[in-house]
């Protein structure tokens, strides 16, 4: 019909990947289009209500989910999941269909689920999966990397010691709701200071591995400058004191300790013990 070159070629790749093992698009033309139609269906359904119940799935979005976030590994594709989901509700808004806050939210629910999945086929452990997943996962790319990262981190002689370090520094603030900032006047015992100086000297270099990708090098900082502080504080320090002021402080160091870690990487509360 005298199309493109590039445009045939997309339209003719834009069916793939139809499956697990199918290859994807060759063309960034045709990525970009297998994924606007995947994203167009799934939002489309979801606006009326028609997602997957139980084993029936008769527009096959589990297919669809799946294949979107293949797309989205790739680096042509390396865009936040939330973001083309809200630009594909926006066409539809656009002609003046609404698509609910609510069915949105069951989309992302959704996506986080099959991902999971994803990585259950893929052979990787499911409490390494919810752990990196609580971390966040709106960047698929991203989200497989930390995940190999933290599987490298387990070969590590000091992958208890991190295990330890932030599930202890999760356990003891975890029910206590929203804290203030740590006060640093409020530290009166060398146990407690030392701690939250150990964090304070760190802080920038762990979270620039983190930033740069660098998952298991700002994994290993953080337990060798942390731990060691952060153990002779559970030993030595009485956290939950009568004073509210006090307790709450040294709540807020830990809180501060844990999500450095469970914020950037992944959550190890939720990986299982051996």
């Amino acid at each position: 019909h005298g199309e493109d070159e590039a445009v045939a070629a997309a339209i003719a790749g834009h069916y793939y990947p139809d499956s697990a093992d199918d290859p994807l698009p060759e063309t960034v033309q045709g990525r970009v289009l297998a994924l606007a139609d995947r994203l167009d269906m799934l939002v489309g359904c979801f606006a009326v209500g028609l997602e997957p119940t139980g084993s029936k799935d008769p527009y096959a979005l589990r297919r669809q989910a799946q294949a979107a976030l293949r797309l989205l590994e790739t680096d042509e594709l390396d865009l936040p999941l939330s973001d083309v989901l809200d630009l594909a509700r926006e066409r539809y808004v656009a002609q003046d269909i609404e698509v609910e806050d609510e069915r949105m939210g069951a989309l992302h629910e959704f996506m986080a689920d099959r991902l999971y999945h994803m990585a259950l086929e893929r052979g990787h452990s499911h409490d390494f999966i919810r752990a990196v997943q609580a971390a966040g996962s709106d960047h698929v790319a991203d989200f497989w990397a930390r995940l190999q990262a933290l599987e490298r981190c387990a070969e590590r002689d000091w992958w208890p010691s991190l295990v330890e370090l932030v599930d202890r520094t999760y356990r003891i603030q975890k029910d206590s709701g929203d804290l203030p900032p740590c006060d640093p006047e409020l530290l009166d015992q060398e146990e407690e200071r030392s701690v939250y100086e150990a964090l304070q000297e760190n802080r920038e270099e762990i979270e620039s591995a983190f930033r740069g990708g660098d998952y298991v090098s700002g994994a290993e900082l953080y337990c060798s400058v942390l731990s060691d502080p952060v153990h002779v504080f559970f030993d030595e320090v009485f956290v939950n004191v009568d004073d509210e002021r006090v307790r709450d402080n040294r709540k807020a160091v830990c809180r501060e300790i844990h999500r450095l870690f469970a914020d950037a990487f992944a959550d190890l509360y939720l990986v299982e013990e051996d």
